[in-house]
Parts: C-alpha cells; structure tokens; sequence
C-alpha cells in the first residue's frame, strides 16, 4: 500500500483543480501545521474529469474549453495541452502502463491518446450521444465506454474495433460517470439501477 505521504487527490474548480496531499489531513489529525494544497491554473473552462498516471507521477484533466492538460504533481507544471474534441471533455482514464490516455466528450466520441509523446492515436465513433465515463481493462488491451444513449461499449485498441455493444434503453437511467473494468471477456452486468457497469470474465 502506498505511503500516505506520498498520496494525492485531485479536486476540480472554476478554471483549475488543486492538488491535496492525504499527508495534510493526517497532519492536521494530528495537530500540526498543515501543507497547503496545490493549485494548478490553466484551463479556460471548468474542469470536468481527472486521472493519475499509475505511478502518480502525472495527471490530466479534461475541461468544459475541450482541451486535456498533462501536469507534474511533483512541480506542479503543466507539462502539454492536448486539443482535438469539439465539445465538451466528460471522462478520462489512464491505461495501466502510463502509456494512453482515453478522453470521452460530448462530441460523442473517444480519443486515444499517446501520453509520452502527446499524439492522438485513434478517434472512436458509435455513441449517439455524449460519452460520460471511460475506462480501461486491467491487460491494457480494451478500452470501455458509457455514453448518455444509454449504452456501453467495448473496443480493443490493437486495431480500434468495436468488438461488443449492451443497451439499456428500456430504462429511463443513463449510464452515469462511474465505470470499472474487471477483465477482458464478453460478458457486460449492470447493478444498482445501472448506478455501474462492470465488465467482467465470463
């Protein structure tokens, strides 16, 4: 489990997001002085989505201006800005190599993302409506996504394919932005009154 001191976690607002280290909660449990959080400022629009690198190294944020931003959570630097969506940027998810990052918008699309050298990848077409929440397998290989059409989608990301598509029109719930990946198979479950999907090994 990772040291305490070494956690963050991300909080948007108007314009920016901060940067809070757990240690200052404990510090402040613990009655000492506190470290501030850090505030990073960049983005023109309101910041929707954010996601850490697996190493925690870096992390993105996706706006309401339609850009994704890249920062050091060391520095606090914002290292690139990545542009391409048209609308407004909704979700995001990191692969679990630190290598891709995926981005969901209100374009009704996901892009691909390659991390290091800020190239987009891909650009996956098949929501009718805004893609609200994405995330990736634990191999890396499938990314899945949950659009306001009220359907989630998997596609593999060797060769951008849509390989599996589940509907849930009959109920009056959109897919919400909260969606967790278990494995690689063909199997789709929804719980809680579609409050999550899961994707799971048959």
């Amino acid at each position: 489990m990772a040291s305490l001191h070494r956690m963050r976690i991300a909080v948007g607002l108007l314009g920016g997001f901060a940067l809070i280290s757990l240690a200052a909660w404990a510090q402040e449990a613990a009655k000492t002085p506190t470290t501030p959080p850090t505030q990073l400022k960049g983005h023109e629009s309101p910041i929707y989505a954010a996601a850490f690198t697996p190493n925690g190294e870096l992390v993105a944020t996706g706006s309401f201006d339609q850009t994704l931003k890249v920062w050091s959570t060391a520095t606090g630097e914002e290292l690139k800005t990545l542009s391409g969506h048209t609308n407004l940027v909704l979700s995001l998810a990191i692969s679990p190599d630190g290598t891709a990052l995926i981005s969901g918008a209100q374009d009704n699309t996901i892009r691909l993302w390659d991390l290091p050298s800020e190239t987009p990848l891909s650009n996956w077409e098949g929501h009718t409506e805004a893609v609200g929440t994405v995330a990736v397998s634990p191999d890396g290989t499938l990314v899945v996504s949950g659009g306001n059409d009220k359907s989630v989608r998997v596609w593999r990301r060797v060769d951008d394919k849509l390989i599996e598509s589940l509907f849930r029109r009959a109920h009056r719930f959109r897919v919400p932005s909260r969606l967790q990946t278990m494995g690689y198979r063909r199997r789709l479950r929804s719980r809680a009154r579609l409050d999550a999907f899961t994707y799971r090994d048959r």
